[in-house]
């Protein structure tokens, strides 16, 4: 349900939500342009699911900030995206949450402009702001922002005022709403989450809104985040069922038209990969180089079988994500009730 008025005042708390692995030299250079920011009203949660060394110098550095500064310093162990991100959340005291990645820096008035933009309309749940990505190669330059298309595949698009989905990188969430969707659901692994989450918010009633002023430069690192990796047909799957089921023949016809159509792309990218990986005409193969024929179509005969795992084991699964699907939805429309 949406509040029936939203708070309009410059001493709201926001919580700046940043977790990180390993990248301790990116994450102060992120935590440093927060604490420049023109709004003072902040806690800063760093959820740290990083390695020994790591963690130590984070900690080194947290000792050195202005003690006035209300900063949380979490070590967890490494875990899927969903609950990392819901493990934070959880430490969060804040109306606002504000989430960034390690590798960005905000601008001077980014959490001054997502206090006020919340503060306009009682019925924005999340406020997407205006990210630059340097270092990121093809289609990875419009990280950040996205939509949902057919059967719950998520594309990223250069123009981010037409996005649906913005990414953690810069996205601020009305604590209210986070709660009463429900949060995180912990079956996002290995991404989605943000997508799962922005539908059950918007399914609420809340508004999705991009705010270019908010403004974050994100940059490309080597180092990533370590996560189970669950399929990400699989992923994609679930959140469709979850959120958009088909309802009737004419609606399972579309779905299976549409799902035959992302696996023969799936095909033809798999066919490209492989003609890419083809050796050149003057030099032999490395299974040339390995021994006789027989163990380089036993090795042909293996990474089809595996191409072929990936592609058809989702598809497969399809009754259970059906059933998952169900049972979350009326999980979380369980905990609305009682709220």
């Amino acid at each position: 349900m949406i509040p029936e008025a939203a708070e309009k005042t410059e001493n709201v708390l926001v919580s700046v939500l940043i977790i990180t692995r390993n990248r301790e030299a990116r994450l102060q250079q992120c935590i440093d342009s927060i604490l420049a920011n023109s709004y003072k009203n902040i806690e800063i949660i760093v959820l740290d699911n990083g390695e020994g060394a790591s963690r130590q110098e984070i900690a080194r550095y947290l000792a050195t900030v202005d003690k006035r500064r209300k900063i949380k310093h979490i070590e967890t162990s490494p875990m899927g995206f969903a609950r990392l991100r819901q493990q934070a959340a959880s430490h969060a005291e804040g109306e606002i949450m504000m989430s960034i990645d390690d590798d960005c820096i905000a601008a001077g008035d980014a959490i001054s402009r997502i206090a006020d933009r919340f503060a306009t309309d009682d019925s924005i749940g999340i406020v997407g702001g205006n990210i630059k990505n340097f270092g990121f190669q093809g289609n990875s330059q419009n990280k950040g922002r996205g939509r949902i298309t057919a059967n719950g595949l998520y594309r990223l698009i250069e123009d981010p005022s037409q996005a649906d989905v913005f990414g953690s990188a810069n996205m601020s969430i009305r604590k209210k709403a986070f709660d009463e969707a429900g949060g995180y659901d912990p079956f996002f692994e290995g991404g989605l989450e943000e997508s799962d989450l922005t539908l059950s918010i918007r399914s609420l009633g809340y508004r999705v809104v991009y705010d270019e002023m908010v403004r974050i430069d994100h940059y490309h690192t080597a180092v990533k985040h370590r996560v189970a990796n669950r399929n990400m047909d699989t992923l994609r799957l679930y959140l469709f069922f979850k959120h958009r089921l088909p309802r009737g023949p004419s609606a399972w016809a579309a779905f299976c038209r549409d799902e035959l159509g992302i696996l023969s792309n799936q095909v033809k990218d798999i066919r490209a990969q492989y003609l890419r990986r083809k050796r050149a005409p003057d030099e032999p193969s490395p299974a040339a180089k390995a021994g006789p024929a027989k163990n380089r179509y036993l090795d042909l005969f293996i990474k089809a079988l595996a191409a072929g795992s990936k592609l058809a084991l989702p598809r497969l699964s399809i009754p259970y994500l059906i059933w998952k699907a169900t049972n979350a939805t009326r999980s979380r429309r369980g905990k609305q009730s009682r709220t």
